[in-house]
């Protein structure tokens, strides 16, 4: 068993709430800047060619870091790692380690992709000076300075195992937010399941998922052998104003319907939402577009570039994570 400290970066929301689901993320670490490449490790002069150029760091620089981060390929099963700061600042936290170092882009942001798996049961946070092991790690944590650091003092993990068997001082994170980050955890595993669906049974799902809410069904299948194409056209009235003037009362939807795997970067739901509209639009009485949606549903997730199209177009994007959520909510 070995002992390490582990500083992080505490302003960043996607690390303290990745310690919660047993991720201890380390900065440095945008796409393609993994150490490890085909379970090797990538060379000092690979890695600093993948570092992002808008850092305007110097090579001196750039090997400091590598050889900095390179302790975490160090950090083993069991071990135990010390966490400055954490939860506060005036706290620390000592926790074990559940598995070595891997490299994922967290849910947000486009840093801290270096991360070590850790044992969150096994946390322990304590106020300075709690009692003589917590007040001796105090001590020495000014001659560890670095991001990460070996910690060779044979007290100072004995300290630390000490409080790993003692109840903590400080709460890490309330209630609450850890019933959240769980759940949204589960919710992208049950959202990954809908790309096992049929198309059929997908579309089923959005029609009773807006059916739920009060809307109407007006048509299913509608094309105009022109391109457009909805899988389902539904109505909502509004109540009082219907009764006031019957052309402008109601709402309308056009919902195109993917059923992909993936991401999802192709322009055809797109387009044909937008010549339906066009055509359903002209033929009909109704002359205030103003209540015609356009929705594009899709099983798995969008591409950027079809999210920027698709806003240009007025239309409104649901993927897979955002259906899941609102199955769970209204059906």
């Amino acid at each position: 068993m070995r002992c390490f400290l582990f500083r992080i970066n505490t302003d960043a929301e996607e690390v303290r709430n990745d310690i919660v689901s047993g991720k201890l993320r380390q900065g440095w670490g945008k796409s393609e800047m993994s150490l490890l490449k085909n379970d090797e490790i990538v060379s000092k002069e690979e890695w600093r060619d993948s570092f992002p150029k808008e850092w305007d760091c110097s090579d001196e620089y750039i090997n400091r870091k590598y050889d900095n981060l390179k302790i975490m390929l160090d950090i083993k099963k069991d071990d135990v790692i010390i966490i400055p700061k954490f939860p506060s600042w005036d706290s620390f936290s000592v926790v074990k380690v559940a598995d070595g170092y891997k490299f994922e882009m967290p849910k947000i942001g486009d840093d801290f992709g270096h991360y070590i798996e850790i044992d969150f049961d096994s946390l322990r946070s304590f106020k300075y000076g709690f009692d003589d092991s917590s007040t001796k790690i105090h001590s020495k944590l000014r001659a560890y300075q670095s991001p990460l650091n070996n910690v060779w003092n044979e007290e100072i993990l004995e300290c630390a195992k000490k409080l790993l068997e003692k109840d903590s001082s400080e709460e890490v994170q309330k209630i609450e937010n850890i019933i959240k980050i769980n759940f949204e955890k589960e919710l992208k595993d049950i959202a990954n399941s809908l790309q096992k669906v049929s198309a059929r049974d997908l579309e089923t799902v959005v029609e009773k998922l807006f059916l739920k809410k009060g809307y109407s069904l007006e048509s299913r299948n509608s094309f105009d052998r022109k391109g457009g194409d909805a899988d389902l056209i539904l109505t909502k009235c509004l109540p009082i104003l219907e009764e006031i003037d019957e052309s402008k009362s109601c709402d309308k939807i056009y919902i195109q319907i993917k059923h992909k795997k993936g991401l999802y970067s192709e322009t055809e739901g797109v387009e044909q939402l937008n010549k339906i509209v066009k055509t359903k639009e002209a033929d009909s009485e109704n002359t205030n577009l103003n209540n015609v949606y356009k929705v594009l549903v899709c099983s798995s997730t969008f591409s950027q570039e079809l999210k920027e199209i698709a806003a240009k177009e007025n239309i409104i994007l649901i993927d897979g994570l955002q259906l899941t959520r609102l199955m769970i909510k209204y059906l």
